[in-house]
């Protein structure tokens, strides 16, 4: 069973009207944008008619599919951005972070299904649950008053950021903590998910969300920016008529995960055989309304280079492309800490010709890109050994003359 087939079944006519209903349930069971229950309240509310009716069941899955498309597009962006965050060591995102996820949300209509949402918790939950705690108390006071909709009444978001506090370390198990406590934690955490969305809007993807803001919340959405421009950037400055692409693609990127700017909508328009007076100007305005220019301070082989350690340890780049790069832009003469990768050239021709362990030496070159993205120091490899060999007398790589090395090259 999945999504795709019980979608079509809702739209099969010739199914009975019961089948078809069962049917779209599925399709609610595999999304729950705003959780099952409260996901069936905003159809019906959305659409005016009651789940059994007949013509309710078209219009609605073509609701929870345009929902669904933005959500998988949004989890298909947050993983790329997850896995260059992890390159660059962090493991886990923060519990306060944005997710494709959390909070729950409708996408494409975040605020009036909050609103939904916040209507069904209200009948569903009994309210002396919750009155006991002030935190608890003050989130359902506040559903209230937003349930109908968005209102212009004023809230005070450090009272809201304190229950936020208080269910975030309720949803953690502790010692001397009930089941019933860390589900009541649980509920209101949902709750002031909701709330936030109402007030809000859609937040963006992998910055935090948080009533109250706090002195690292601009440094942390900038570093997502960063994260998702990093590469491309790496690849324009090193190869202008070959980085334009990648550089449309970060921005569409953001763009989906919500990072609104001008500039990024004009570099996102922007095609690859448009020249470099014509891109770097948008690159520049695009870097400065993100707080992301920093990017440009360091210079552009630095740049290529993590770029491409990036795309090697991603896969997409050899570890023969990316050790001939090296060694052709940026050279001996380089900086100094780019030339353990600079020297991997001739040690590939070296290992290569003296049949020696290649896969090793990707193995080093890997842990090698790992540190260097990671900022940590990288020792010269020109001095590695390959592992011992059965039949080979000695680990000692001979080097080959230069009249060899030319032979080898096509010279």
């Amino acid at each position: 069973m999945g999504f795709g087939r019980e979608a079509r079944r809702v739209r099969d006519e010739t199914l009975p009207h019961g089948r078809r209903l069962r049917a779209l349930a599925h399709c609610l069971e595999w999304a729950q944008p705003v959780g099952f229950h409260p996901s069936w309240h905003y159809l019906e509310a959305k659409l005016g008619a009651p789940r059994e009716s007949i013509e309710f069941l078209a219009p609605a899955i073509d609701l929870l599919e345009r929902e669904r498309n933005l959500h998988l597009e949004l989890v298909q962006r947050y993983s790329t951005l997850r896995r260059r965050q992890k390159m660059r060591g962090s493991r886990s995102p923060r519990p306060d972070a944005v997710t494709p996820r959390s909070p729950a949300r409708w996408h494409g209509d975040e605020r009036e299904a909050a609103a939904h949402a916040l209507r069904w918790w209200l009948q569903r939950h009994p309210l002396e649950d919750f009155v006991d705690r002030p935190e608890a108390k003050l989130a359902v006071d506040v559903a209230r008053v937003l349930a109908p909709g968005p209102s212009l009444t004023s809230f005070d978001p450090a009272a809201l950021q304190q229950s936020l506090d208080w269910a975030r370390d309720g949803t953690r198990a502790v010692a001397n903590q009930t089941m019933a406590e860390r589900r009541r934690a649980h509920q209101v955490l949902d709750l002031l998910g909701q709330i936030y969305i109402v007030l809000n809007g859609a937040p963006l993807v992998g910055s935090p969300w948080n009533f109250t803001a706090s002195p690292d919340d601009q440094a942390r959405r900038a570093a997502v920016a960063r994260t998702y421009f990093r590469t491309p950037l790496g690849l324009w400055r090193s190869t202008p008529q070959d980085g334009v692409g990648d550089l449309n693609d970060a921005a569409a990127d953001l763009l989906v995960l919500g990072y609104d700017t001008p500039a990024l909508r004009q570099l996102a328009g922007l095609s690859p055989g448009d020249s470099f007076y014509e891109v770097e100007p948008a690159v520049t305005a695009a870097l400065d309304e993100l707080e992301i220019g920093d990017l440009l301070d360091i210079s552009a082989d630095r740049a290529g280079l993590e770029a491409r350690l990036g795309l090697f340890l991603d896969g997409k780049l050899t570890l023969r492309e990316l050790s001939t790069w090296a060694h052709q832009m940026i050279g001996h003469e380089g900086e100094d800490d780019l030339q353990p990768f600079v020297m991997l050239d001739d040690i590939y021709d070296d290992w290569e010709y003296a049949g020696q362990d290649l896969p090793y030496l990707d193995q080093v070159t890997r842990k090698a890109a790992r540190d260097f993205l990671a900022g940590r120091r990288v020792t010269r490899l020109d001095w590695l050994e390959p592992p011992a060999q059965e039949g080979v007398q000695s680990a000692t790589v001979r080097r080959p003359s230069w009249r060899d090395r030319l032979r080898r090259r096509g010279r």
